[in-house]
């Protein structure tokens, strides 16, 4: 190959893994969210929500009760809705 060639090709390569390493797949910083906030990040990853109840805590717990939203969700791989139990808990500074 003439050294051009090597060279472009050698910049190819170089220009690919370095488009490679931009893309990310780490999953979003953790940062605070009501449940529309939550539904919302839901909704643009492809996941429907539907059949919301406040205060289902899917466990005799009742302190639980308070924090607890049952949603039915599908989407993505899975055609059928499955029951996700969310807690939604504020930290006790943000009380005061």
């Amino acid at each position: 190959m003439p050294p051009l060639g090597r060279i472009a090709a050698s910049l190819a390569v170089a220009l690919i893994t370095a488009g490679c390493g931009a893309i990310s797949t780490s999953p979003p910083a953790p940062t605070p969210a009501d449940f529309g906030g939550i539904a919302a990040e839901l909704g643009k990853g492809g996941v429907l929500v539907s059949d919301v109840v406040s205060g289902d805590a899917g466990c005799p717990d009742r302190e639980l009760v308070p924090t607890a939203i049952r949603v039915d969700a599908h989407g993505l791989d899975q055609t059928t809705p499955v029951r996700i139990y969310l807690y939604i808990f504020r930290n006790r500074s943000s009380v005061r």
